[in-house]
């Protein structure tokens, strides 16, 4: 591998891993009516997917495109399960980025901390996230929580 090549492959690198990053605290931190800020991390055929661990049911179902997952993040929020006010915190640990052209697969822990000015773990899972590089940069084009 060239210099130039190990260079690409470091800022796709960190491009990636700040892309996962601005999703969480986009997550937190994003007002209901800023949600496009959100959204534009995410492809037009994007999808979410929760897999929760065996014997646990989840409200939230696949997820396609940004109709879908802009109303999954809405309704979260609804719900006070995200968003300003919560004090809840999504921890992203442990990414492991593989880039293979102009696209990569990237999978980390999340730790989803509730009420963090009085901390208490509710769970850890597993992102498993598909990143695309477009024109306007790398975007999240498939997202999998799964039980950790």
């Amino acid at each position: 591998m060239t210099t130039e090549e190990m260079a690409r492959r470091a800022l796709d690198e960190i491009e990636i891993r700040n892309l996962i990053s601005r999703v969480a605290h986009l997550a937190d931190e994003c007002p209901v009516e800023n949600l496009s800020e959100y959204i534009a991390n995410w492809t037009e055929d994007a999808t979410w997917e929760f897999r929760p661990a065996p014997g646990v049911v989840s409200p939230d179902h696949p997820r396609k495109g940004h109709a879908e997952i802009l109303q999954g993040a809405k309704e979260r929020r609804q719900a006070r399960v995200q968003g300003p006010g919560t004090h809840n915190r999504h921890v992203v640990t442990t990414q492991l980025v593989d880039v293979k052209g102009d696209v990569a697969t990237s999978t980390s822990y999340m730790f989803w901390v509730k009420n963090a000015s009085s901390p208490g773990l509710e769970f850890l899972v597993l992102l498993i996230d598909t990143c695309r590089r477009t024109p306007d940069g790398w975007k999240l084009a498939a997202r999998v929580v799964a039980s950790a």
